[in-house]
């Protein structure tokens, strides 16, 4: 590995929020190329964890991770909303003992999610 990979690979490490996941093309856009993404991942620095999006190894992810790293990354507006608003207050006014239904929403879409 050169030099200037080891500066990037220091500089993704020491920024890197715990908890959440790294999209490809956000790599890509602060100078981790494709195939240095992919190198990586062969060396064991980045786990797949679905098609164009890593985690660092041995890291848990929640969807409220990955729900931060499409809000910083993409800057897309999305954010949870509805009965996930209040269940994040703790305003939800039963437990629930399967999946819930997770509501997030966007100026264009809304998108449900089986958690």
């Amino acid at each position: 590995m050169t030099t200037n990979s080891d500066k990037k690979l220091l500089n993704l490490l020491t920024n890197h929020v715990p908890g959440t996941v790294l999209l490809a093309s956000w790599l890509e856009k602060n100078g981790i190329s494709r195939d240095l993404q992919q190198y990586y991942l062969k060396s064991g620095w980045l786990e797949s964890y679905g098609f164009g999006v890593f985690k660092r190894p041995n890291e848990n992810v929640k969807w409220t991770g990955a729900l931060n790293s499409i809000q910083r990354q993409t800057e897309l507006p999305v954010h949870g909303g509805g009965l996930t608003s209040l269940s994040l207050q703790g305003l939800s006014h039963y437990v629930r003992i399967e999946k819930e239904l997770l509501y997030l929403f966007s100026p264009q879409y809304l998108v449900l999610y089986v958690l």
